[in-house]
């Protein structure tokens, strides 16, 4: 339920709800958990980010200890620390959450920390020399990527679709017996494209139906990519062989006057010297 005027919105949060379960009243908190991201009350996420911020610093505390037991040797594990820990906390809740500028600015002040740890420079040090030091990228950067990367899973590319027409456009000359008769059938393809982070992978399906739309196709690809560019290899030779072969055959068959072959539509056009 969504109200736009400031006036029901104040009288929405100033009206008592109480909720019960098996006669027992529930007590009414501020805040709420769902799939691990706490949302407020008031739609605001200035509780979360103290409490991000508050958990970094925690975990940060350790990370320097081991960043700086051997003079900075160990820069490498605490990357892995801040990469695993530190900011799949961040990115992930940073996703949903309404945040104000002031709120990014405190997330990236905690990145910066986190930067700052890795690399054991001092607090005056410029922030783009532990950026490159510590070879992180910035909380909005990666959370850009992110929702960039989730909008493309469902877009087509035009990689995918001339790949598609390609496919299409081949001939199938693999006809069965019982369909001989029959007119001639094409294979129906149908691209999707499936990315993640630093992957684009381009699925082609062979055997969809033309009213089957992108999205009602399976996350998985049903095989390797490169499996199916083989296979087209593998038939263009295939279609190459027979077309020299029945070129060959043609240019040196001899010529026939039997009636009957004449008779039955084969036309034998003699040599010339």
């Amino acid at each position: 339920m969504s109200i736009t005027n400031r006036r029901g919105r104040h009288r929405l949060l100033q009206t008592p709800v109480c909720l019960g379960l098996n006669e027992h009243t529930l007590t009414p908190v501020p805040t709420i958990r769902v799939l691990g991201v706490e949302l407020d009350v008031s739609g605001s996420a200035n509780a979360w980010v103290r409490s991000a911020r508050r958990k970094s610093a925690n975990t940060l505390h350790l990370i320097r200890r081991i960043s700086q037991k051997t003079g900075g040797g160990c820069s490498r594990m605490a990357r892995i620390l801040v990469r695993s820990i530190i900011e799949p906390r961040l990115i992930y809740q940073a996703q949903i959450q309404r945040l104000t500028l002031r709120d990014w600015d405190l997330l990236e002040t905690a990145d910066r920390d986190s930067m700052r740890a890795i690399t054991c420079l001092p607090l005056i040090t410029p922030i783009a020399t532990p950026q490159a030091e510590a070879q992180l990228n910035t909380i909005d950067k990666i959370v850009h990527q992110r929702r960039v990367t989730g909008y493309l899973k469902s877009q087509p590319v035009l990689a995918a679709a001339a790949l598609v027409h390609y496919y299409n456009s081949s001939a199938n000359w693999e006809r069965g017996g019982k369909h001989r008769h029959k007119a001639e059938r094409r294979h129906t393809a149908r691209a999707l494209v499936l990315c993640a982070s630093s992957l684009l992978c381009v699925c082609v399906y062979p055997h969809a139906p033309s009213s089957l739309n992108h999205r009602d196709l399976p996350t998985s690809p049903p095989f390797h990519p490169i499996a199916m560019l083989t296979t087209i290899i593998q038939r263009c030779h295939s279609l190459t062989h027979l077309w020299q072969k029945f070129h060959h055959g043609s240019r040196h068959r001899p010529a026939t006057t039997d009636p009957q072959v004449a008779q039955e539509g084969v036309v034998s056009i003699p040599p010339t010297n």
